[in-house]
């Protein structure tokens, strides 16, 4: 079975793919001012309303290009019908997922859209039948928190036991990686530019004869 034949088919009983889908489109076309234009296999609206767009792939070499068109079908979308992110679902349907589950994953973990993987069997009898694909866990990297802690410690031996009270919090917590700043105030206070020349100017008054015709420097 071809992806057309395959297309045709689901076509016939979208529900396949999900109950609670009405067929709005096979094949269909989506104008767009800026890049390509697109044909979305099946076009379809859920049983709340939803704009849904189900892309169909039917080999691993056709999967490797399922993430790049959807991002195309959903701004075309959003351009053509006039419509926001959360008024669109995403389903991509493949029979193999072997190159594409790692970039639908990554996809899914990084996007606002509701997307949904499913995967399709084709008996030999023909008959289909369709399960929920599970996206992979999917690495964060490294980040900074949105937020932060400052503490004031009046000695070495409060510094260290507040250190490991955070160890212990992070432990705790599961979080493996971390970073605590240390910062030690200077012995000296710390002054700006401007604190310098009015010290200097102070200390020029302060020694001047009241006769010094010499004139002030300005702050």
């Amino acid at each position: 079975m071809t992806e057309d034949e395959l297309r045709d088919r689901l076509a016939l009983d979208i529900s396949i793919i999900e109950s609670g889908l009405t067929l709005l489109g096979k094949e269909q076309f989506i104008p767009n001012a800026i890049g390509t234009s697109s044909f979305i296999d099946l076009y379809a609206r859920d049983s709340k309303g939803h704009h849904v767009l189900i892309e169909l792939k039917r080999s691993d070499s056709a999967a490797r290009e399922a993430i790049h068109e959807v991002q195309k079908y959903v701004e075309g979308v959003k351009q053509h019908l006039a419509v926001r992110d959360n008024e669109i679902r995403v389903i991509i349907a493949s029979t193999e997922w072997r190159e594409l589950l790692v970039p639908f994953s990554r996809f899914k973990a990084d996007t606002n859209l509701a997307i949904d993987g499913v995967q399709i069997q084709v008996k030999a009898s023909g008959e289909i039948s369709t399960t929920s694909v599970s996206p992979l866990d999917t690495m964060q990297g490294r980040y900074l928190a949105p937020w932060h802690e400052l503490n004031f410690y009046l000695d070495k031996e409060s510094l260290n036991r507040g250190l490991e009270e955070y160890r212990d919090c992070c432990r705790t917590k599961g979080i493996e990686n971390y970073v605590l700043v240390i910062l030690s105030a200077p012995n000296e206070p710390i002054q700006s530019e401007g604190q310098l020349k009015r010290i200097s100017v102070l200390q020029m008054l302060s020694q001047a004869n009241l006769g010094n015709s010499n004139p002030v420097p300005e702050i």
